[in-house]
């Protein structure tokens, strides 16, 4: 009996110690938000909590006029002034971006937005309240997400482009989300006129839209004399695919130029990285377009002071140059 109840408390010792160890060996809890995109979307500047709705099974939608209630707070008939702040108390209609250009009132009533981006239910949202330069328009520019139980904004600044010529959409740089705004300006040009077609590149930080960089996605331009022993009119035409990786943006460059009858006189291609840096996106190499036009423009027009900057351009002279894996030049 005495042997019995010995054991009984050796084993009641036993538990205890396992339970114990248990507890001190158990992986420990962790917070997790109920959203997951969490992990994956810059942190809200301002929230507007919405009513609550009987569910519908889809997801919620705002009204176009909420929009501007929900960015800019009170923007009325009234002209917004360099005074006048967005939710988060960033000012907006001070920038470069406003000037030339008149405020539209009815745009508020008129619903002139232009919706980009969309993933995880966020959305790029530009609020076209100016008008001018024509062809051209200006407004906020801002990244915001309806959930069902509230409306929330990441980051508000200010966007001039062509109103149906501008798209808007995100990219993925590392572990930054990005705001991308193009306006394809050569889409609609015709042929014998110049053009432009640029990205502009935002990062969501600390309330605001901060440009990172403006990338020639295509340009175009008609000019004499850039070339020794051309005559007429040459076209300088560059293109380029940039891609959003995660050690950088990744830009293939290629600039075509051809005389007056179509024949190529010039092409080169090159491979650009811009790296994230702080608040900027710097590229520790110039662009084909600085090099071969616009230095050929300022008065640097022989062919080796336009393979001077930078080092990594090599230019071919009859197939017997030299070329390098950044970048190459064909001289016909």
């Amino acid at each position: 009996m005495k042997a019995r109840r010995k054991f009984q408390r050796v084993q009641g010792v036993g538990v205890l110690a396992s339970l114990l160890c248990f507890a001190a060996c158990a992986t420990p809890t962790t917070s997790r938000s109920a959203d997951p995109t969490r992990a994956t979307t810059p942190v809200p500047s301002c929230f507007r909590r919405l009513p609550a709705r009987t569910p519908t099974g889809f997801a919620r939608q705002v009204p176009e006029k909420d929009y501007w209630d929900l960015v800019i707070p009170g923007l009325t008939e009234q002209a917004p002034t360099s005074d006048t702040v967005a939710c988060n108390g960033v000012p907006v209609f001070g920038s470069d971006t406003f000037a030339g250009s008149t405020f539209q009132p009815a745009a508020i009533e008129e619903g002139r937005l232009t919706y980009g981006g969309g993933v995880n239910r966020l959305r790029v949202l530009w609020l076209r309240s100016h008008e001018g330069p024509a062809p051209r328009q200006a407004g906020p520019l801002a990244l915001v997400r309806v959930m069902e139980e509230g409306a929330e904004v990441y980051g508000v600044g200010a966007y001039k482009g062509h109103p149906e010529k501008s798209r808007f959409g995100l990219e993925r740089l590392g572990d930054e989300l990005l705001v991308v705004a193009t306006d394809d300006e050569c889409a609609a040009a015709a042929p014998t006129e110049d053009c432009d077609t640029l990205m502009i590149v935002y990062l969501p930080n600390s309330g605001r839209l901060a440009p990172l960089a403006v990338l020639g996605v295509e340009r175009t331009r008609f000019a004499t004399g850039l070339e020794p022993g051309i005559v007429g009119t040459l076209k300088f035409k560059l293109t380029s695919s940039p891609s959003f990786q995660k050690d950088g943006v990744h830009v293939v460059e290629q600039i075509t130029v051809t005389d007056s009858i179509g024949k190529v006189v010039r092409r080169a291609e090159l491979e650009r990285v811009y790296v994230l840096e702080g608040t900027k996106l710097e590229s520790s190499v110039p662009s084909l377009w600085e090099r071969l036009y616009e230095a050929k423009l300022a008065g640097a027009g022989s062919k080796d002071s336009a393979s001077a900057g930078g080092g990594a351009l090599q230019v071919e002279r009859d197939g017997a140059g030299e070329t390098s894996d950044a970048a190459s030049i064909d001289d016909p």
